[in-house]
């Protein structure tokens, strides 16, 4: 397994992609996951709103990522909190930000601005 100072660098660049706008997530047919293709799609990484799922079936904890071998649907990485010494709250605005960018809240939220007739500078944030 990567070392958790290495967990903690790929997350921080999972975080800081997704903020700039340079990873591309897609729903996936499971409720509260996402994924994201690297290696021209020989790696699959995948965003979970939860970290396990427990012996009832219920998917508990916070936000985790896996990173899988696409040809064989291995899971190579499962990217924790605890495995990488980050905060959960990371975890879960990471999780928030790839939600938002996948099911493009954003932009439903300025086409709706834009035809109460508002514009960006009528902002103040």
């Amino acid at each position: 397994m990567p070392t958790e100072a290495k967990q903690r660098h790929l997350f921080d660049q999972i975080s800081s992609q997704t903020e700039a706008g340079k990873l591309t997530w897609s729903e996936t047919a499971e409720e509260d996951e996402f994924i994201t293709l690297f290696g021209e799609g020989k790696f699959v990484l995948k965003a979970l709103r939860y970290t396990e799922v427990d012996f009832e079936g219920d998917k508990v904890g916070p936000p985790s990522f896996q990173l899988i071998r696409n040809e064989d649907d291995t899971v190579l990485l499962t990217l924790t909190a605890v495995s990488s010494g980050k905060a959960r709250y990371e975890f879960e605005n990471t999780f928030q930000m790839i939600h938002d960018q996948a099911l493009g809240i954003n932009s439903a939220v300025d086409e709706v601005l834009a035809e109460l007739g508002f514009k960006d500078d009528d902002i103040p944030f």
